[in-house]
């Protein structure tokens, strides 16, 4: 055999053992693709903490349960009036869940409007987009007070839909509180900013901690 075929059979060995080396080191392009696909396994894991099934006594008492709210506000009267004009211009095919979602996003879209033009809470926003988020605002109570009218109406309330409404009041208390620092340029005073914002979700725990007790949800002036 010539010295040319020796080199080429020892250059094709030399090439095959680096593509079986290629083959067995996956490289960091492959790895964080594996990486990408478990994420959702261990996110799942998280999320699903390890929750005891619900007794006898606690499945009767959730289907016993029912919603109870009691106004004392100055307008309550006045609002209680357009919201049933409200819930009348509502078609019976619209679920109570989508009114309570698309106020949700309502909020969350223009408060995120105010949030691009302030990131800090210390700039000058357009003026309308200080109106975008005080309508978004005013959108998304609305809303919030005619679904539960809403499936009182069709005959489709439960403690689900209760529990959904209120969660979305959760993440609806973030965004009101962040407009309302960023309106009035709170992020001069980071620890105002911060107390305001805990002042605000401490206090929607407060309600819901005094419904639980009580059994009925009061709203102040």
């Amino acid at each position: 055999m010539s010295a040319t075929g020796q080199q080429q059979q020892q250059g094709g060995g030399l090439r095959s053992r680096r593509g079986l080396g290629r083959e067995k080191d996956p490289g960091p392009g492959l790895g964080m693709e594996a990486a990408c696909w478990l994420a959702p396994g261990v996110l799942r894991r998280l999320i699903e903490l390890p929750t005891p099934p619900l007794s006898r006594h606690q499945l009767k008492r959730l289907e016993e349960h029912r919603y109870s709210s009691a106004g004392r506000s100055l307008l309550e009267p006045l609002m209680q009036r357009y919201w049933e004009w409200l819930v009348g211009r509502v078609p019976a095919w619209i679920a109570p869940n989508l009114i309570t979602i698309i106020g949700l996003a309502t909020n969350v879209f223009t408060t995120l409007v105010l949030i691009y033009y302030c990131p800090t809470a210390t700039e000058q926003a357009p003026l309308w987009a200080y109106l975008l988020c005080a309508v978004g605002l005013f959108i998304y109570q609305s809303l919030d007070a005619i679904d539960g009218k809403q499936a009182r109406r069709t005959n489709s309330s439960s403690p689900l839909g209760e529990l959904f409404d209120h969660g979305c009041d959760s993440l609806s208390t973030v965004f009101v509180v962040l407009g309302t620092s960023i309106a009035v340029q709170m992020g001069t005073n980071p620890d105002w900013m911060f107390f305001c914002c805990f002042a605000g979700m401490f206090m929607f725990y407060c309600a819901h901690w005094q419904t639980y007790v009580s059994g009925t949800l009061r709203f102040g002036m």
